[in-house]
């Protein structure tokens, strides 16, 4: 399979679980999390609330590059793998929160890929849209075409650097309105402590804090 959807499209009843990808444009297959039962979703992106944080999303570039923690569990995929899964089709980049009344809201960025490492991997796409009836909101507008920053590979357009501020690794212009991959907190009150280090989407979404947080892709 060049990516879940491949698998999918297939026809060949996969479950959803754990395979083994090679996209067009490299020679090294990798190991992906494919939810096939919803067109099959490459998940490259998935944090999970738990008592105690188990993986560090303020990592390095060649980390976020290569990618990070398990795939069974809070990871992130690694940005020269998602080069090359969106580099031969058309993806739609999905953005999922599910909060604490266990509503969940979603958000499409269509017709997204990135450039290559030597061009920051910056993050490209043609539209958004939300879930009908659960939009999170448009975070990414503001920084498409932004390359992506780190806390030692500062590539964006603020005076300092956004990635030592937010605490984590992103796409970066003038820093952002959102932080994925900033620290998922845990406030007893269940509401937003208003740092910029702490994980959040947009403010159209108030104080509310998501506890489950993923991004995947899906063939267009």
């Amino acid at each position: 399979m060049t990516d879940c959807s491949d698998g999918n499209a297939g026809g060949f009843g996969y479950p959803d679980g754990y395979y083994s990808i090679q996209p067009t444009s490299t020679s090294t297959p990798f190991t992906v999390r494919c939810l096939m039962r919803l067109r099959g979703r490459t998940i490259i992106q998935y944090r999970m609330e738990t008592p105690i944080a188990t993986v560090d999303f303020n990592r390095s570039w060649a980390e976020y590059r290569d990618g990070f923690g398990l795939t069974n569990k809070d990871h992130w995929l690694g940005l020269e793998k998602l080069y090359h899964i969106c580099k031969p089709g058309t993806f739609s980049l999905r953005i999922e929160m599910k909060f604490r009344d266990n509503s969940v809201k979603q958000q499409y960025y269509d017709n997204f890929y990135l450039s290559d490492e030597a061009d920051g991997y910056r993050m490209y796409f043609s539209r958004t849209r939300g879930k009908r009836g659960d939009p999170i909101g448009d975070c990414l507008t503001p920084l498409n075409g932004s390359a992506f920053s780190t806390y030692d590979r500062d590539n964006d357009n603020d005076a300092g650097s956004c990635a030592v501020r937010y605490e984590s690794g992103f796409w970066f212009d003038a820093c952002a309105d959102c932080n994925p991959n900033g620290r998922l907190l845990r406030p007893l009150n269940e509401e937003r402590t208003n740092v910029v280090s702490e994980v959040f989407w947009t403010n159209d979404l108030g104080k509310t804090v998501p506890y489950r947080l993923f991004m995947w892709l899906v063939e267009l």
